[in-house]
């Protein structure tokens, strides 16, 4: 798809994008994330690179993953991933995550999300805020 170079930074800000070329909507729309795990992703991996301050969008991450789970995963995932996906190893190179913040993402892309996963990754925000 073009995009009108007036508006590109609006529809893919430097915030989104990797060196690799890996960007967050490449991963969601590759792992056909839902509404809850697709904007948790987004929050996770641009956390610090909007702003300074992480912490604003980890904890909308978390609000996501938590809502995911109290809503009983009505959109966990929304099909079989792409055969053409992303690796997760890659993804977690390219968006320059590790720690807490790379096993939450883990957890989110692993197979068929679920509500354990969602908890998974919730301990894993949550430890990383606590640090």
């Amino acid at each position: 798809m073009t995009i009108n170079p007036d508006i590109a930074d609006q529809v893919s800000p430097k915030y989104y994008q990797t060196a690799s070329g890996i960007e967050a909507i490449d991963v969601i729309k590759g792992y056909r994330l839902g509404f809850h795990l697709g904007n948790a992703f987004k929050y996770i991996v641009r956390a610090g690179r909007k702003t300074e301050d992480r912490t604003v969008d980890l904890n909308k991450a978390l609000w996501y993953l938590k809502d995911a789970v109290a809503s009983q995963g009505v959109d966990f995932v929304c099909g079989y991933p792409h055969p053409r996906r992303p690796r997760v190893a890659d993804v977690i190179v390219a968006f320059d995550l590790s720690g807490n913040l790379a096993d939450a993402v883990r957890a989110i892309l692993a197979g068929y999300a679920n509500a354990e996963n969602c908890r998974d990754a919730i301990e894993d925000i949550e430890g990383e805020l606590a640090q």
